[in-house]
């Protein structure tokens, strides 16, 4: 197959019924930062949250209950695996999904801190990345009706 992606050349694929996987030497590497990073959030003990103040350099620090803190863990690592699944995704849907699930597990991280500001900010940010996701998807779309297809492969080769 001669297909180049980002100036390299495509390493292999794997077709999963409808979804296709595809490996090349930069998707590789960021799939495996991105789980990295997925298990050094899964390891870590973070018991302690330092909120920096605005317009003075002193820290305070906030006692947050070891549930939240597993709430945010859990929901960091979704967010974790679903960049990975961006990483190597040979499907146009299926990486619009995994953005959407980024910007929602997103709005959750945000909103596990019980504070009032904090949740109108989580709010205000959920409003923000739903009208985001309208683009991507009707580009998905638009591009599904173009060509016929959505697997990346596929419109490389249109």
């Amino acid at each position: 197959m001669d297909i180049i992606i980002l100036g390299q050349q495509l390493l292999g694929y794997i077709p999963l019924g409808d979804i296709v996987l595809y490996m090349a030497p930069l998707n590789l590497f960021m799939f495996a930062s991105a789980l990295a990073f997925t298990t050094l959030i899964a390891i870590s003990r973070t018991e302690t949250q330092v909120e920096a103040g605005f317009g003075t350099l002193k820290d305070k620090e906030v006692k947050v209950g070891k549930e939240e803190f597993k709430i945010r863990r859990f929901l960091a690592i979704i967010c974790g695996l679903a960049t990975a699944g961006a990483m190597i995704t040979g499907d146009l849907f299926n990486f619009t999904l995994f953005v959407c699930l980024i910007g929602i597990v997103n709005i959750g991280i945000v909103a596990a801190v019980k504070q009032v500001d904090v949740l109108d900010a989580a709010f205000q940010y959920g409003l923000v990345a739903m009208i985001a996701t309208l683009p991507l998807f009707g580009g998905a779309a638009m591009i599904l009706a173009s060509t016929g297809s959505i697997s990346l492969l596929e419109i490389v080769n249109i």
